[in-house]
């Protein structure tokens, strides 16, 4: 293995992902400039993507800006200083949507979840209805730090007969980071006000790209708000920019600030791929990998963290097995990256991530995860488990 070139290195974290065939090509396209045709063209293109994947008729911004900053954006344009809102909190990317809205000088009313539990619709509509002033409730679809997945239509179904029933909006603004072109997410049908999503995950491309879905609701909240904004003024981003974009043109107008324009390509050619297979395929291949990892850390005796499991990212718990040391043996001997624990869970789990990984490549991790376990004395007998295994590899066979 040549640990200096990286050749052989295989990354199963749940972020960021190996990168797809197609992301790669379309990162080695020639060069464009922001301002010409052919890059409006790129960018209509990847717009018009972008909604097939959030199944939505609505406008989606994309920000040169890391997954955070989709989350701080949609703060920005969507709630003011003093405004209140409900969050779930089940680790730290749920903690996350809590400390920017802090940051903004938002009201927050915190529903705590321990870790690997998923927020239910009744406890969501229970805290708002002991407290009516609350406008938002801002969602983690995946806890990527734990691998539990929010039942998200469930909650919104909630919320909206809440709605109803009370007679004013409850804004819904969901952290998709993690479930973009993983898990089913179907952001008209279910009713979320904005979604946020980045390109290093589901798309399997690279870090560097964030995108806003925002609905109706949302666009009117954005000319509303009252938070101070300038890079992250989706304003910028949805109305043409009057000093470069021509009067008479096809395309879009052009973007307000230079973006990664090779990262734009990547992310196109990847999702345009995603979309030829399907997103249900997609959903589908990635929750069958999600269950063979689980399959193996179950024959192994380990037990999974999370209860409502997303497809995005098994985190298990290590007992009294050395965690670090299996993370660092996999990839010192296999040349396989996996994800510790974070925070409070730092040494006490493990994170693997199937997205895009086809049989091949779950055959080479169940491999060398029961080498790396043997050494350690921790039986994983992957004959007992052979038949079950196979049928589900069956279903990851789109990525080969």
């Amino acid at each position: 293995m040549d640990r200096k070139s990286n050749e052989r290195l295989s990354l199963f974290t749940p972020g960021p992902v190996s990168i797809s065939r197609e992301a790669r090509q379309g990162l080695g396209r020639s060069g464009l400039h922001h301002r010409s045709d052919d890059f409006r063209r790129l960018m209509s293109e990847l717009s018009g993507h972008l909604k097939a994947a959030f199944l939505t008729a609505g406008d989606v911004v994309t920000l040169t800006s890391s997954g955070t900053g989709a989350m701080e954006a949609a703060l920005a344009n969507l709630l003011s200083s003093g405004d209140k809102a409900l969050i779930p909190v089940s680790g730290k990317f749920s903690r996350r949507w809590a400390e920017i809205c802090e940051a903004y000088g938002v009201d927050v009313t915190r529903i705590e979840i321990a870790p690997g539990k998923s927020p239910e619709p009744e406890s969501v509509t229970s805290a708002l209805e002991a407290a009516p002033a609350i406008g938002a409730v801002l969602l983690t679809h995946c806890e990527t730090s734990t691998g539990s997945l929010s039942d998200l239509e469930a909650i919104c179904d909630a919320i909206h007969d809440l709605e109803r029933r009370r007679g004013s909006e409850i804004l819904i603004i969901a952290d998709c980071i993690a479930s973009l072109c993983v898990d089913e997410l179907r952001v008209d049908t279910w009713g979320i006000d904005c979604a946020v999503s980045a390109s290093q995950k589901g798309l399997l491309s690279h870090p560097g790209l964030a995108f806003l879905s925002l609905g109706k609701r949302a666009l009117k909240r954005v000319e509303t708000t009252t938070s101070s904004r300038y890079y992250f003024d989706v304003r910028k981003y949805l109305k043409p920019c009057a000093e470069h974009s021509r009067e008479r043109t096809e395309y879009p107008p052009d973007t307000p600030f230079t973006p990664a324009i090779p990262l734009v390509s990547a992310v196109e050619a990847s999702l345009a791929h995603l979309l030829d297979l399907g997103m249900e395929s997609v959903w589908r291949a990635n929750r069958s990998g999600a269950s063979a990892i689980r399959l193996l850390v179950e024959a192994a005796g380990f037990k999974p963290v999370a209860g409502r499991q997303a497809s995005g990212v098994v985190a298990f718990w290590t007992g009294g097995v050395d965690a670090g040391r299996i993370a660092e043996t996999l990839e010192e001997d296999h040349g396989i990256i996996i994800a510790g624990g974070q925070g409070d869970l730092e040494g006490s789990i493990l994170r693997v991530s199937p997205i895009g990984k086809g049989p091949g490549e779950l055959r080479r991790f169940a491999g060398a995860f029961s080498g790396v376990l043997a050494k350690m004395g921790r039986t994983l007998d992957m004959d007992a488990i052979e038949t079950e295994f196979d049928r589900l590899l069956e279903g990851c066979s789109i990525w080969e």
